[in-house]
Parts: C-alpha cells; sequence; structure tokens
C-alpha cells in the first residue's frame, strides 16, 4: 500500500494550476461577499473591464472559476486530513468536505442572493464545478478503492457527486436541511 504522501500527490485533478492575480482577488471577493462585482474587481486588480471579460467571459464564468477554486481547496484538505485507507478514507474526505462546504458563510451567501445561477454553477454540466468534482472524485476512488465492478469508474464517481450535491444543497432544492450524515451513509453503501 502507498504512503499518506504518495498517496495526496496523485491526485492531479486537485492540483493548483498556474497562479491568477484576477482569480485570487475574485476569491478574495467572493469570501468576503459572497458575490463578485466585475468592476470593482478589475478596479483592485489595477485593469480595465475589458481585460477582465476577456480573460473570463462573463460574471457567471468567473463565478465559476471562483467556485472551483474553493471547492478544489476544501477537497484538497479533506483528502490531505482523511484518515483511513481504501472505502474508509473516500468517506472521511467526503464528510469532510461535505462539512466545509456546509459551513461556509460566502458560498451560504451566493445560494440565497442567487439559487438559480448557483445551483447552475455547482450541479449542472453547464458550470464547471461538478465535472472537476467527477474527475477529482474518479481519481480519489481508482486510487483508493481501484476500478469498479458493473460501472465505469467514471460512472461510480458521477453518483457520489450526484449524491453528495443533493443532500448538501437540500435546503434550496427541496425545503430541506442538508445532511451530511445521510449522504454519507448513503454513498458508503453505493462503494
Amino acid at each position: 500500500m502507498m504512503s499518506h504522501e504518495s498517496r495526496v500527490g496523485e491526485l492531479s485533478t486537485l492540483r493548483r494550476p498556474n497562479p491568477d492575480r484576477l482569480l485570487e482577488l475574485a476569491v478574495r471577493d467572493f469570501l468576503r461577499d459572497g458575490w463578485i462585482d466585475m468592476k470593482q474587481l478589475a478596479q483592485r486588480a489595477g485593469v480595465g473591464r475589458a481585460t477582465l471579460y476577456r480573460r473570463f467571459q462573463d460574471r457567471e464564468s468567473l463565478l465559476g472559476e471562483v467556485l472551483w477554486e474553493l471547492a478544489r481547496v476544501t477537497a484538497l484538505d479533506a483528502w490531505r486530513s482523511a484518515g483511513g485507507e481504501g472505502r474508509a478514507r473516500v468517506l472521511n474526505a467526503l464528510e469532510v468536505f461535505m462539512r466545509e462546504l456546509a459551513a461556509s458563510p460566502a458560498l451560504h451567501k451566493l445560494l440565497a442572493r442567487d439559487p438559480e445561477t448557483a445551483l447552475r454553477l455547482l450541479t449542472s454540466r453547464h458550470g464547471v464545478v461538478q465535472a472537476r468534482l467527477i474527475d477529482a472524485a474518479e481519481e480519489m476512488l481508482v486510487t483508493e478503492i481501484g476500478a469498479p465492478e458493473g460501472v465505469t469508474s467514471k460512472q461510480l464517481a458521477y453518483a457520489v457527486v450526484r449524491i453528495a450535491e443533493s443532500f448538501a444543497y437540500a435546503d434550496v432544492v427541496a425545503g430541506e436541511q442538508p445532511d451530511v450524515e445521510a449522504a454519507v451513509a448513503i454513498i458508503g453503501r453505493v462503494l
């Protein structure tokens, strides 16, 4: 079995790309306000709004990248701190990740301010977050558990992410309380 450190290094889907000053400023703004003001961001970055829009196309594109950056960092921290091996480690990492999301004031602000946009960016194929989370989940599952039988690793990762999403955003989607324990228990049965 590989050491914890070597396994952490193998999650290439969670590695940070080259630093991006605009993205870093946008993340700070989002964490502070739960939203991004493009004009204010351009001023703080010392660039014109046209430069900002060339780089990110529109506010939703930038917001998607910000949400992914926060999810990426949270997932990486969860992966690194998760105890156990195999299935137990996957479930531990998932629980830590979901609890961190549930505790995010900025994410709560966004979901309250514009739930439709938030859910589209976080949970649909039209946003960058879900696809990248599925890739990260697939890599985590294959690294810790191995290739599944009867389905592809991508299908299993998709199911895990969709179950987690449905319980993480239950308050917005179904008027229910988010339930990390239920999500982890169900995913544990799936695995």
